[in-house]
C-alpha cells in the first residue's frame, strides 16, 4: 500500500496491515521518475499518529509502530497517519540536475475499526439422551453480544460436575457512539468450557484491534 506522486522523484507511504493485539504497521518509500522507473521500496522512519483514543501507539517515532485497541466502544474508524517528511524534487535538463525548490510531502493513512469481544458465560441445563445438553447465558451477564436464547452444546464434563461455556463474539461500532453490531454472522462464534463452577467465571468484554 502506498501513494503515488508524479515527478523526477516520488514518495513512498506505509506498508503494512494494522490488525490483531498490537499489530504493527511500517513504514517504507521508493523513488519514482518520470520515465516510469522506480527504485525501492527503502526502509525510513515515520512519525506515526492516530486520529482517535479508541487505539494507541508504541513507539510514536521510527519504522515500525504496534497499534493496540484501547476502547471499541468509541466506534467509528481509526486512522493511523505515517508522516515521513517531504522529498526535494530534481529535475534534468539534458546536461544538468537542477532543484526545482519545491518539497513533496511523504506520508500515507490507513483505518481500521477497534472490535470488541463479548465472552458471554453459559451454564448446563436440560441434557439429551445424545450425550449434549441445552445451554443457558448466566444472568447478569452484562456483554455487548451473547445468545438470545439455549444453545447445544456436547457435554464433556463427567460424574457430578455442572458444564460451563464461554460463548467468544466479535463487535463493532460502525459510527462514533453508534450502536453495537454483533459479527457472529461474519465471524464463527467460538465456546470453551470448564467442568464445575468457579467463583471468578462472570461474563466480559475485551477490547482488540481486529
Amino acid at each position: 500500500m502506498g501513494i503515488d506522486v508524479s515527478g523526477d522523484q516520488g514518495v513512498g507511504g506505509v506498508v503494512g496491515g494494522v490488525g490483531g493485539f498490537g499489530a504493527n504497521s511500517s513504514a517504507w518509500q521508493y523513488a519514482q521518475y518520470d520515465s516510469g522507473y522506480t527504485m525501492g521500496p527503502y526502509s525510513v522512519g515515520a512519525n506515526w499518529s492516530v486520529d482517535s483514543p479508541a487505539a494507541s501507539l508504541d513507539p510514536d517515532g521510527g519504522h515500525t509502530t504496534a497499534m493496540t485497541g484501547e476502547d471499541a466502544d468509541i466506534g467509528g474508524a481509526v486512522t493511523l497517519f505515517a508522516d515521513m517528511g517531504c522529498q526535494e524534487r530534481y529535475s534534468w535538463d539534458g546536461q544538468n540536475c537542477y532543484d526545482n525548490n519545491f518539497c513533496d510531502s511523504i506520508g500515507d493513512s490507513s483505518s481500521v475499526k477497534i472490535a470488541g469481544v463479548s465472552n458471554a458465560l453459559m451454564v448446563e441445563s436440560i441434557e439429551y439422551g445424545d450425550g449434549t445438553a441445552d445451554f443457558y447465558t448466566i444472568s447478569p451477564c452484562p456483554v455487548n453480544c451473547k445468545a438470545s436464547g439455549s444453545v447445544r452444546i456436547r457435554l464433556e464434563c463427567l460424574g457430578q460436575y455442572v458444564q460451563y461455556e464461554y460463548r467468544t463474539e466479535y463487535w463493532v461500532r460502525n459510527e462514533p457512539l453508534g450502536p453495537t453490531v454483533c459479527l457472529g454472522a461474519l465471524k464463527v462464534v467460538k465456546y470453551s468450557g470448564f467442568c464445575g463452577y468457579h467463583e471468578d467465571a462472570n461474563c466480559f468484554d475485551t477490547i482488540l484491534a481486529p
